[in-house]
């Protein structure tokens, strides 16, 4: 049956996701610095990319659920302040422009508000232009779907920069230039809280190598699955390829900066993509539905008649 498919399709992803972060956590236990050594490249047109566009999927899946939130409280006039929702939730397309520009910009500008108003800037012509797609493909389902997004990003920063906190270990090109022996290298799971170890420590970000904040949020962008865009199941694995070939992308790019280990990038893989999976899994499809009991009714009609057509 079609319904039956539609669910071995949503298992085939995470399984998937599991396996890929599995081998990179046993290859990257045993070769971190070996890898890293080998394929080091100081600066290179991967390493630019993956920091420049690195966050983009964050920006731009925060920005659809900005924008589904908004179609969904104007059309649910029946919710009390709904105006208030409707109007709140845009804000979240400026805030999402603003964590890509001082993401990725703030570095190569002169002061930090300069990237934060080129993000602005950028987010408020994308938002309007899925908002003249979106309006046309809207379902109740959407404030469900603009629900799981903001939760996942939600997890997945708060382990991800969490564990970066909390943890101490040392990136490769810092060691590469202050412990040549790399006596101070530290396993992912042979990590230590103690920061003061390390030597000439400028930034805080020098030691925070585990786990990776880039690949998390290419991971996220898994939650494309859920959107109007993905929904046919041709479209959604077309989409699942694509966004983990962007994602093996990123990581390959952040490994070759030396900015992070292969075990870095596999344990921020797995964060984003469990954040956004878990979610998808288990908020229910018909949380916001106005009416459950119609779409119960017409899920059984489509069951009946998947099933007469097998018997025929």
């Amino acid at each position: 049956m079609n319904i039956l498919k539609e669910k071995k399709i949503d298992l085939y992803m995470p399984i998937t996701v599991l396996g890929l972060v599995i081998l990179g956590l046993i290859f990257g236990s045993v070769f971190d610095l070996s890898i890293s050594k080998a394929i080091y490249t100081e600066r290179n047109f991967v390493s630019y990319f993956t920091e420049y566009v690195g966050t983009i999927p964050a920006a731009f899946t925060f920005i659809i659920s900005s924008i589904m939130l908004f179609l969904y409280f104007s059309k649910r006039n029946d919710i009390k302040f709904n105006s208030v929702y409707k109007y709140l939730s845009l804000l979240l397309t400026p805030l999402a422009g603003a964590f890509w520009g001082y993401d990725a910009l703030k570095d190569y500008l002169p002061k930090t508000m300069y990237a934060i108003a080129i993000g602005v800037a950028v987010s408020i012509p994308l938002g309007y232009l899925l908002y003249l797609d979106l309006k046309r493909k809207y379902s109740d389902s959407f404030a469900r779907d603009a629900l799981v997004i903001i939760l996942a990003y939600i997890t997945s920063i708060v382990l991800t920069f969490g564990l970066k906190s909390l943890i101490a270990r040392p990136r490769f090109y810092y060691l590469l230039n202050e412990n040549p022996d790399f006596s101070l290298f530290r396993n992912w799971f042979d990590f230590s809280t103690n920061k003061t170890i390390y030597p000439n420590v400028i930034k805080k970000t020098f030691i925070q190598s585990w786990p990776s904040g880039h690949s998390s949020f290419s991971a996220l962008l898994y939650l494309l699955l859920l959107t109007p865009f993905s929904r046919k199941n041709k479209r959604r694995h077309l989409t699942f390829a694509c966004v983990t070939i962007y994602a093996l992308f990123i990581m390959l790019g952040r490994i070759l900066d030396g900015h992070h280990y292969l075990s870095d990038v596999s344990s921020g893989f797995f964060i984003g993509s469990l954040s956004a999976f878990i979610y998808m899994i288990f908020i229910p499809k018909d949380l916001f539905i106005k009416n459950k009991n119609i779409k119960k009714e017409e899920l059984t009609n489509k069951i009946d008649t998947s099933i007469k057509k097998e018997n025929n």
